[in-house]
């Protein structure tokens, strides 16, 4: 089977992806074709997260389907932040307010923070009040998730994090307990 994704935004090349994997019979031969970075990060991503061995030649997968194990979650449930904005209110007391309770996050020792819409310039610029709260936290340990069509939507790239696609971040909003700033 061939999918040829040239073209296609996130989140779909992913879906179907994942689709066509689960329709496929096991030892079959899977090939796909993707014409950007961020689908082939993302490709990646979940491949690997199925445990199937493929061969990545640029933007071109190939692999034979073997049995499909999702990677499980710890038992204990994760804890993160889901920034939606760059500011937690309005105005300039919004802007103090998420730089303070990033900076306060740090107690709860969660495990992720999801940045979509224009929360992406805070991973993105580092001249924004909360770059180096963000920073702090990435040092740390935390997995920042930055949307990877806000990304392209702003032409950004993240300083802090990575990439992440919707099933992904959908995926981790189900799994983790997370607060919404």
């Amino acid at each position: 089977m061939k999918l040829d994704f040239s073209g296609k935004a996130c989140p779909i090349p992913v879906i179907e992806t994942k689709k066509a994997l689960l329709n496929l019979d096991l030892n079959e031969i899977l090939e796909i074709i993707v014409d950007n970075e961020a689908a082939k990060e993302n490709i990646t991503r979940l491949l690997k997260n199925l445990n199937q061995e493929f061969e990545n030649d640029g933007f071109t997968f190939k692999l034979q389907k073997s049995k499909i194990n999702e990677a499980k979650s710890e038992s204990k449930k994760q804890e993160g932040i889901f920034l939606k904005s760059q500011k937690v209110g309005d105005g300039e007391l919004g802007a103090m307010l998420l730089v303070g309770f990033l900076t306060a996050v740090k107690e709860r020792n969660i495990q992720k923070v999801v940045l979509i819409n224009d929360a992406i310039f805070i991973a993105c610029d580092e001249n924004h009040p909360a770059f180096n709260a963000l920073k702090t936290l990435a040092d740390d340990g935390v997995e920042i998730l930055c949307c990877a069509n806000c990304l392209n939507y702003f032409s950004q790239s993240p300083k802090i994090g990575r990439s992440s696609n919707a099933v992904e971040i959908i995926g981790t909003l189900f799994d983790t307990n997370m607060v919404t700033l």
